[in-house]
């Protein structure tokens, strides 16, 4: 309405899809209130008294003639009013809260004028130019006139259009609403889905047009072939009517007939659309010759069905419930039969023999004036013999009666003035509060979902989101407001599940018209339930990613004193220069492929993440501040087994370089050979390490979860050139003329990235790229997909990452975020770390671990899966008893390959892992368990053991 009181009709607005003479009836009811929704509803309010009053004239006048001619008790002619006032009662608020009473209103109208083919055209016409199915009603005008009729129709509908277009651009965008729409969930072609979600398939469906529709393979399918249907049948009762086979029909049949199959084939079929068979039906049972009161009553059992599962079911329904699954079919069942009985009866009357008797043939309303004819004659010369005073007695009778005509309809106006009075009042707030129930819904929804991304780690934080959301979508938490349309409650609570978060919204309106009943508000509850799977933690439950060798300043600094971590799980994290190999095991920094490897396509890396690696940081709790570093972070050449260089031997002096000032701390710092458990294993495969330049930038939380949308904090933003291993001894010595001070600094040092005083509780992010030019570390660089062709370094860096906590550092945790590399060069024949954290929300799902280039050892190793140690299924300590392997070197997704004790034997390179991806496959248990309020708990783990030492570098 606002936008039409602009000058133009709505463009690109999903909620418009209404033919132009739509929007009018919107502004109109505007300007009847300043609040557009009451001014809507006694809008229809009057529309529906006006059908309501229309429908009981007619019905009287039909009655009179009856009783008149035939039937002293005759009162059939009512059936059509009382019926309409039962199937708005069956249909709701609906009835008076949606637009489809307008357009019904001239459809009435016009079929109670179809004596008159051009009026009747003029009213479809003008029920067209506010929603198009009138305008298919023209089939039900008798052949005599369906020229006449259909011309006016088309003339009103050329002039309204180009009333529109003279009005204001757009006038015609309701068809790209129409256009796009999908198969809705309660629509018949949907019912195939419905009972696959009661069969606990997983259907998708989609909030569009302001309606749910499926979203799943074949509804495209499906609602194109419901839809051609709908158009044949129509197509098939024209041609009927053409050949003058429908001349006996009761047109009112026809036309239900003609309604029932635009609901029926409809790819919406919204609740509301019952208004229209309602009307008709009503329609049709004004006429004795009726042969659809059958049909009305399964309109009724209908309208009643829909108004169970909308609004009152109707989140049951998308949730796959039984009862409401089985009150939908039923629907659905009760609408197809009466449109099967409908169609039935009109082909039996289209295809009866010319010839043959009609199988009945009661007075009517249309057929009143000739059969008063034919049986008047008929009683004249049957009566000749009859006595004078009895014909007098007749004409006096039927004087009296003409006399008190009239009577009943004044009684029954000045009945209905409270009654209608009443229903306005109870149709205004029962809106009102569907209305309000809907927001409250949208609220509860949205405030769910944004604070679901917070659990289960922190429920604070979650219950902020959740009111702040609740609080953007209109309703603020304020329980204890004096003012009680501002009193609201928004109760987020832990669900079923640890990760799932249960949001319930209360609020209180004031009724407009319920204070004469004694009901001055009414306090309406919307609850909504959120779970969120964001990509699976993996690599280490604490602030502590990778070995955590000491510091070269203190005796010894660790950032995970305090915590129950491994600190030394002998592995490092790995990020790979863009021109590396990928069979190098780098699966996603790498650009190159061997035409052998998995994932690529010629010698380009499918596989290829431009934007780098990530960890998440989540810091679950309050703390003074956090220090994020980086042991290494630079790439110096020194070899997978630090045997590159002249680093072993004695140091002298024994304190070369500020950054080594504890005795003895240069000799084992600076030491060459894997046994070193300062040996990250950086290694250069071509180019210079001038030229391999390593970016590490950290995100500030954001509560999409996208670390790519997250702000880049730019003081946390640096960037580490690499060093060859040339002189690398001379240039660690501060005495030596070839020093260097940026080597000194970040050699098997820890180089801080930033420092963060009162973190965010919530997740922060690091990202870590080498695809980037030394000077090219800014915002927008780090979360662009541009590439750098200069930037082509083949090499490998190893590193640590740990977070420094000033205060709880349980607090405070680093892991890798959905994908990780690790780097293991242990001299011994055992690994054991983390592999990933799973939450009881995953029970009855798999864990599919994807291993990429494992088992680059000197001999064949195994490789082992874990359950975490607090896991527990059938009330026992759980044991990994599914695990398959499902290729790609061992088994396949058709024919896996079975794993006892959740082993896979014979890894190496000879047997095939070199460049290859395999997944194994671990059965979560449905009744799996454990702690995820500890953030130790729920961690599976991952032993390599094999029978030498190992250096390798595998992706998961």
């Amino acid at each position: 309405a606002d936008v039409i009181a602009t000058g133009q009709f709505p463009v690109n607005d999903p909620m418009w899809q209404y033919p132009p003479l739509a929007g009018f009836v919107f502004w109109i009811g505007q300007q009847v209130s300043v609040r557009p929704l009451i001014g809507f509803v006694t809008l229809a309010l009057l529309v529906d008294a006006i059908i309501f009053m229309v429908l009981l004239h007619r019905g009287m006048t039909i009655r009179d003639r009856l009783r008149t001619l035939t039937d002293p008790n005759a009162n059939s002619g009512l059936a059509g009013a009382w019926f309409y006032v039962v199937a708005g009662a069956a249909i709701g608020p609906m009835l008076l809260t949606r637009f489809d009473i307008f357009p019904t209103l001239f459809a009435v109208l016009a079929l109670l004028s179809i004596a008159r083919p051009v009026r009747a055209g003029i009213l479809l016409g003008l029920g067209a130019l506010l929603k198009l199915w009138p305008g298919f009603l023209i089939l039900a005008l008798p052949k005599r006139g369906l020229t006449r009729g259909l011309s006016a129709m088309l003339v009103v509908g050329v002039v309204g259009l180009s009333v529109a277009m003279l009005y204001g651009p757009y006038s015609m965008s309701f068809l790209s609403g129409q256009g796009q729409r999908g198969l809705q969930v309660e629509s018949v072609g949907a019912i195939g889905y419905i009972w696959a979600l009661m069969a606990g398939v997983d259907i998708d469906t989609a909030l569009r047009f302001g309606s749910f529709e499926v979203n799943a393979s074949g509804a495209g399918l499906i609602a194109t072939v419901v839809t051609f249907i709908g158009f044949a049948l129509i197509a098939a009762i024209g041609w009927l009517r053409l050949r003058g086979r429908l001349e006996d029909v009761p047109p009112a049949d026809v036309a239900l007939a003609l309604v029932l199959i635009l609901i029926v084939t409809s790819r919406v079929f919204s609740p509301q659309f019952m208004v229209w068979a309602a009307a008709i039906a009503a329609v049709a049972l004004l006429s004795r010759r009726t042969m659809m009161r059958p049909v009305a009553g399964l309109i009724l059992l209908v309208c009643l069905l829909g108004q169970v599962v909308y609004p009152l079911g109707y989140g049951a329904l998308l949730r796959g419930g039984v009862a409401m699954g089985l009150v939908q079919t039923l629907r659905i069942a009760a609408l197809v039969a009466a449109t099967g009985w409908a169609l039935w009866r009109i082909y039996q009357v289209a295809t009866r023999r010319p010839d043959s008797p009609a199988a009945s043939d009661p007075i009517t309303s249309e057929s009143i004036p000739a059969q008063l004819s034919r049986r008047t004659l008929a009683a004249a010369g049957a009566d000749l013999a009859r006595s004078a005073s009895s014909a007098v007695a007749i004409r006096l009778r039927m004087g009296r009666l003409s006399q008190d005509r009239g009577a009943v309809l004044v009684t029954a106006s000045i009945v209905m003035v409270p009654l209608m009075l009443g229903s306005a009042a109870i149709g205004v707030d029962a809106s009102n509060w569907y209305y309000m129930g809907q927001r409250l819904q949208v609220a509860a929804d949205s405030a769910a979902l944004a604070g679901a991304v917070y659990m289960p780690g922190n429920f604070s934080e979650a219950t902020n989101a959740a009111r702040d959301m609740s609080s953007k979508n209109g309703f603020t938490h304020n329980p204890g407001s004096s003012d009680v349309n501002s009193r609201v409650t928004v109760t987020p609570e832990v669900s079923a599940k640890a990760s799932e978060l249960r949001v319930t919204v209360t609020a209180t309106k004031s009724n407009w018209f319920g204070w004469a009943v004694g009901s001055l508000d009414q306090t309406l509850t919307r609850t909504a339930v959120a779970e969120y799977r964001g990509p699976v933690l993996m690599g280490s439950p604490c602030n502590l990613f990778g070995d955590e060798p000491p510091g070269g300043t203190s005796a010894w600094e660790s950032a995970s004193a305090g915590v129950a971590c491994n600190r030394t799980p002998e592995c490092w994290a790995n990020v790979a220069g863009p021109g590396a190999k990928k069979s190098y095991g780098d699966r996603y920094a790498t650009r190159r492929c061997d035409n052998t490897n998995s994932g690529c396509t010629s010698k380009d890396n499918d596989d290829y993440s431009p934007t780098g690696h990530f960890y998440k940081v989540s810091v679950t709790e309050a703390v003074s501040s956090i220090n994020i570093e980086i042991f290494d972070p630079a790439m110096v050449d020194v070899g997978d087994y630090c045997e590159t260089g002249n680093l072993a031997g004695a140091w002298s002096p024994d304190q070369p370089n500020p950054f080594s000032t504890i005795p003895g701390d240069a000799a084992e710092r600076y030491a060459g050979g894997a046994d070193s458990p300062y040996c990250t294993g950086d290694k250069m495969f071509s180019g210079s390490g001038t030229t391999s330049v390593t970016t590490f930038a950290v995100r500030e939380p954001v509560q999409s979860g996208n670390p790519l949308t997250a702000p880049v904090n730019t003081s946390c933003t640096k960037q580490f050139r690499g060093y060859s291993s040339s002189g690398i001894k001379d240039r660690l010595s501060a005495s030596n003329g070839a020093y260097d001070s940026g080597l000194a600094s970040v050699f098997r040092q820890w180089s801080s990235l930033c420092t963060i005083t009162n973190p965010i509780v919530g997740d922060y992010y690091l990202q870590v790229r080498t695809n980037l030019p030394a000077g090219t570390s800014n915002p927008t660089a780090l979360t662009s997909a541009t590439e750098y062709p200069s930037v082509a370094w083949s090499g490998h860096n190893r590193y640590s990452a740990r977070v420094n906590v000033v205060g709880d550092p349980t607090s405070v945790t680093v892991a890798g975020y959905g994908q990780m590399v690790i780097y293991t060069n242990s001299p011994a024949a055992d690994t054991n770390f983390y592999l990933a954290r799973v939450n009881p929300a995953s029970a009855g799902m798999s864990l599919d671990v994807n291993l990429f280039d494992a088992g680059d050892a000197a001999a064949a190793g195994v490789i082992t899966i874990e359950p975490p140690a607090d896991a527990v299924s059938g009330g026992t300590q759980l044991t990994l008893s599914t695990c398959q392997a499902i290729g790609e070197v061992r088994g396949s997704v058709d024919s896996p390959v079975s794993l006892p004790g959740c082993a896979m034997t014979n890894v190496s390179s000879s047997s095939g892992f070199n460049g290859k991806s395999q997944v194994l496959r671990v059965a979560i248990p449905v009744d799996y368990d454990c702690n995820e309020t500890d953030p130790n708990g729920c961690w599976f783990k991952i032993d390599f053991n094999y029978p030498a030492a190992t250096n390798d570098t595998t992706s998961w």
